[in-house]
């Protein structure tokens, strides 16, 4: 679980020597902070948890690094028990907020919702710890 945080942390497989300080003291952060974090199964949490917020907020590495560095209890969050509706409820509130606010119709609607997704759960990534 840890060199799998460490790989979500810093993007790519590094040996525990390797890491810069400031990754090194955010892990330790994680792990003080949220130690049930390391009692989940890598392939059925972490990293399906991990792969659908990348995927479903179309994040990079760096953003995703980001947002698991600034609220890592989400690792621990069920995907279809409860981010998959979390994210959807989300998605049809920013709908609705950008249909009032749009003008053109032009703009494809699910390039605008992704987009609007993204910058909501970059800016605030405590909204998908909220129940």
């Amino acid at each position: 679980a840890v060199e799998y945080l460490l790989s979500l942390l810093l993007g790519c497989n590094s040996a525990i020597d390797s890491i810069p300080p400031k990754q090194k003291k955010l892990l330790a952060k994680i792990v003080t902070n949220h130690p049930n974090l390391l009692q989940l199964d890598v392939d059925s949490n972490l990293r399906s948890t991990a792969h659908f917020l990348r995927d479903y907020c179309d994040l990079t590495d760096s953003e995703l690094a980001t947002v698991v560095g600034s609220n890592p209890s989400i690792l621990g969050l069920a995907v279809d028990g409860n981010l998959r509706p979390k994210m959807q409820l989300l998605t049809n509130v920013l709908e609705k907020g950008t249909k009032q606010g749009s003008s053109s119709s032009s703009i494809d609607d699910s390039d605008v919702k992704k987009t609007a997704l993204r910058k909501s759960i970059l800016k605030h990534p405590q909204i998908l710890s909220l129940s």
